[in-house]
């Protein structure tokens, strides 16, 4: 029963909407089912070039469901940048919004697009099972400010996340909680 209060309780605030719990992790189930059925497995790279919002959290998310890698792109990338990214790490696939769509002219990108906004989420998605990853899988590909001319990946694994967020509780002697809110103002990349 307290997993049902929970899926109540606010998940994402954002200027002109609140999810909650139940609304984001349906949006990240449906968005895991259409990534698998655009053919994403695990261990596959798929980036994201969003603009800041409830659907580009969970398109990440949808990503880890799926057991593949994400590699966020900041939306003023240049466009030498973006193909740099989605060739270099052989994304299979690229998410975009409306807005971030109109950014480049992204036809001659090689890897299959899909727009997020062309798709509505509002079905039952709760089928849909996480595909598991393991602890030195590939969570996240960040890529460098480029300053020595060529942007780099940084991997970041599974467990380096697990051992930041028990370092970042740490700071708050372990009592961070469901309880607690945590204000984002950085980008994703």
């Amino acid at each position: 029963n307290s997993r049902m209060v929970n899926e109540k309780k606010t998940a994402i605030s954002t200027i002109n909407k609140s999810y909650t719990y139940e609304e984001l992790f349906n949006t990240v189930k449906g968005i895991a089912n259409l990534l698998s059925e655009c053919g994403i497995k695990k261990n596959d790279n798929v980036s994201i070039l969003m603009d800041k919002r409830m659907e580009q959290i969970a398109s990440i998310l949808g990503v880890i469901y799926c057991g593949a890698t994400y590699i966020p792109i900041t939306t003023d990338a240049s466009k030498e940048r973006l193909k740099h990214c989605i060739s270099e790490t052989e994304s299979k696939l690229l998410i975009v919004d409306n807005n971030t769509s109109k950014l480049f002219d992204i036809d001659d990108i090689k890897c299959k697009i899909i727009n997020i906004d062309d798709y509505k989420f509002d079905k039952d998605y709760s089928f849909f099972k996480p595909i598991g990853a393991d602890l030195e899988d590939n969570m996240v590909i960040i890529y460098t400010s480029g300053s020595t001319g060529k942007p780099k990946g940084v991997l970041l694994k599974h467990s380096n996340l697990i051992n930041f967020l028990y370092s970042f509780n740490s700071k708050f002697n372990n009592k961070f909680s469901e309880k607690d809110n945590c204000l984002s103002i950085t980008n994703i990349s």
